[in-house]
């Protein structure tokens, strides 16, 4: 009866431990790829985008995958961090220009689509760097450009 009832409570403790929650490391790219069909994302227990929010790696806490409920949760160091939109920082820098010219938007070397620019937010924090190439610059090199670009790259 012993024996039973010990193998029945390995069994049991195999099975929820291959179902449990796990942790991950936070890489934006790798998760996206991985689990963006069929998981929801929350980002400090609130349902966000993953594919429209830029998030500082050394801000991410801990990454918790539940495989039962196809949930990712990320929990973050600072709960309440400062974040841009990209159609702000094309507004900030279409001001530096002296044309009113369209900006076309490059984030880590991905084209932005001008329809998702509004609902794409990036914490301040994971900014490296943002160039803008005014109209003429870029037709030097692409003769049929029509808009300025704007690069931002991150942490």
């Amino acid at each position: 009866m012993k024996l039973k009832m010990h193998l029945l409570f390995l069994i049991i403790s195999c099975f929820s431990i291959g179902c449990a929650t796990k942790t991950v490391s936070y890489h934006r790219y790798k998760i996206i790829k991985k689990y963006d069909k069929s998981y929801k994302f929350y980002l400090n227990d609130h349902l966000i985008n993953l594919d429209t929010i830029f998030l500082n790696k050394s801000n991410v806490d801990k990454v918790r995958i539940n495989r039962k409920s196809k949930c990712l949760n990320i929990y973050q160091k600072n709960k309440n961090p400062n974040f841009n939109s990209l159609h702000n920082l094309n507004i900030t820098y279409q001001k530096t220009m002296e044309s009113s010219d369209s900006l076309i938007n490059i984030i880590d070397g991905i084209l932005i689509d001008a329809a998702q620019q509004k609902s794409i937010k990036i914490e301040e924090s994971v900014i490296k760097d943002i160039t803008v190439l005014k109209k003429e610059e870029v037709l030097k090199s692409l003769p049929h450009a029509r808009a300025g670009i704007l690069i931002v790259t991150t942490k």
